[in-house]
């Protein structure tokens, strides 16, 4: 979309994060997958945890209703 980054935090046209993409771990210079700090907020797991519970994160082996338990 030529987004040009003028500032840290600065304003999008557009903003899409990839949380996970299956069980695939993706670590590159212009993409990491899983999303580095999905598990650290619970406003990302809580949803995930409500329609996937037993989803495995995996990078941590932990499924979602055990992390959100733990955030």
């Amino acid at each position: 979309m030529g987004r040009v980054r003028e500032e840290k935090w600065g304003p999008r046209n557009i903003d899409l994060d990839l949380i996970f993409y299956d069980d695939e771990i993706v670590y590159s210079k212009d993409l990491i997958v899983p999303h580095p700090y999905a598990c650290e907020r619970k406003f990302v797991i809580a949803p995930i945890a409500e329609i996937a519970p037993f989803f495995i994160d995996p990078v941590s082996k932990k499924t979602m209703i055990h992390i959100l338990g733990e955030l």
